[in-house]
């Protein structure tokens, strides 16, 4: 078999399925969502197997944070370089050496020493790894899906990190609590592997794939393949913009449950209301993702006003509410606060056409560097005034993203003005 053959295997019982153009748009998402889960999933599964490891290894809880924060700044080191490689190596590429490093990861975490040094360490390589699917997965949605059907694509995209999320959670129960965390880990490595090698063994035919990128490439707006929109200045608000909002985001989900426990709400119940808004988080970004293709929405402004509504929800959390009320505010907090990174990849891709996994990684390395800064901004504002004040913090943070996405959109579209009268 040669090299171009590994990477593109043609098996033939397989061929009437993988020649279809419709398999194509299909197989490309669920590959870029079945990556970019399975490249956040050693994070999320640390977190949910947290009480197993530290009992095990003997570790901290300071010592298990450093080991999420060296996810967060690894992916961030990581993100641009690998919107680089995708770029000039293609997507496919990036997506498979990303997937073998967290394989490894997560491999090495179960098996290797296990040891609160090691976890730090492996949980770093993770980190890499995340920082090399999230820009090439994408590139591989904005080359493949064609652009009527773009923003439903990456909604279902960014909605694979609380499917981790809920997987990681799945494990405590029916795997660690009988047989041990290091064998959940090892499931979920059982678990993704299977499924990545299904997907490579269906892969779209050689004839097919090539055509699907044509297709896309015909669809993009004219003003999109003729010049390239964005200036340096709209990326690094964006990448400004991301860093607040994930900040923000990863401490409500850091800190909800045990801030609505402190109002006099029962632990189950608190839990419920952050399983539901994980829930709500998902369907806005599925339907603000259709709502794009189906009409001409300015994806930016429309994460803005996401953005400034979050960040009202998050101000009327610090009133004494009931609990109706807090199940409502609960709901545009999650829903309105967390539900627009599908549209703020959208909107990146749209603009970037031509280095659409470079201009990805810059701003994920800005969303990377506010989930290490924010938890922690949001841990010390609580011990040193209250959870009140925290809430106010982060939603002026959140209108503070709003903005910065607005500075962002006019950037862009300045430059675009000035490149077509030059």
């Amino acid at each position: 078999m040669t090299a171009a053959e590994f990477w593109r295997p043609d098996v033939a019982y397989l061929r009437p399925l993988t020649a279809s153009p419709r398999w194509a748009h299909t197989w490309y998402l669920i590959l870029a969502s079945c990556a970019l889960s399975f490249a956040v999933l050693p994070m999320f599964l640390l977190g949910a197997l947290g009480v197993y490891v530290q009992r095990d290894l003997s570790m901290s809880a300071g010592a298990l944070g450093l080991a999420i924060s060296f996810f967060f700044l690894t992916s961030a080191l990581q993100a641009v370089p690998g919107g680089i490689l995708a770029d000039r190596l293609g997507a496919m590429r990036g997506i498979v050496c990303g997937v073998a490093i967290s394989l490894t990861a997560m491999a090495g975490l179960a098996v290797v020493h296990p040891s609160a040094v090691a976890v730090v360490l492996w949980m770093a390589l993770a980190g890499v790894a995340n920082g090399t699917v999230q820009p090439a997965t994408s590139r591989a949605i904005f080359e493949a899906i064609p652009h009527r059907r773009q923003g439903l694509a990456f909604g279902i995209k960014q909605s694979s990190a609380p499917a981790a999320t809920f997987v990681a959670g799945l494990s405590v129960p029916l795997i660690s609590a009988h047989w041990g965390w290091p064998a959940a880990v090892v499931a979920m490595f059982g678990l993704f592997a299977v499924l990545f090698s299904v997907l490579w063994l269906t892969q779209p035919s050689r004839a097919v794939a090539p055509a699907v990128v044509a297709d896309r490439a015909s669809e993009l707006p004219a003003v999109g393949r003729e010049l390239e929109r964005g200036s340096n200045l709209a990326l690094g608000f964006l990448s400004a913009c991301a860093g607040f909002g994930i900040g923000i985001t990863s401490s409500v989900a850091a800190f909800y449950v045990p801030f609505v426990v402190s109002t006099g709400v029962e632990p189950v119940v608190a839990g419920g209301l952050l399983a539901l808004g994980s829930v709500i988080c998902v369907v806005v970004r599925l339907i603000f993702g259709a709502q794009a293709d189906r009409r001409r929405l300015d994806e930016f402004f429309m994460v803005a006003v996401l953005l400034v509504a979050g960040s009202l929800a998050l101000g009327v959390l610090t009133l004494n509410l009931p609990l109706a009320a807090l199940v409502v505010t609960t709901l545009v907090a999650f829903g309105a606060g967390w539900g627009w990174p599908g549209l703020f990849q959208l909107g990146i891709m749209r603009r970037y056409p031509a280095r659409p996994a470079f201009a990805a990684g810059v701003a994920q390395c800005g969303g990377f560097i506010g989930g290490i800064l924010g938890p922690y901004a949001f841990g010390a504002t609580v011990g040193a005034f209250s959870y009140r004040t925290a809430w106010i913090a982060s939603g002026a943070a959140l209108a503070v993203a709003g903005a910065l996405c607005l500075c962002a959109r006019n950037a862009s579209r300045r430059h675009a003005q000035v490149q077509v009268t030059l």
